[in-house]
């Protein structure tokens, strides 16, 4: 039987804490392999999102980190 948690998680980081927060979380994303998004709308192709474009800010390197510990 599968449960789901809800948590709820308050960070407190300053600005160097942030940015190396950003830089580690880019750093894993690309290393493991990043993401793709179509190209067009017509055919299959896809481009990759460049890791500034994933984690643009701490909300998102947290949510990307907090990810990666699954």
């Amino acid at each position: 039987m599968k449960k789901t948690y809800t948590v709820e998680l308050e960070v407190t980081l300053d600005d160097a804490l942030e940015s190396q927060a950003i830089e580690v979380a880019r750093d894993y994303y690309r290393k493991t392999g990043g993401a793709r998004e179509p190209v067009g709308k017509s055919g299959p192709r896809l481009k990759e999102i460049p890791a500034e474009g994933f984690v643009s800010d701490a909300r998102e390197a947290i949510m990307e980190l907090a990810d990666a510990n699954d």
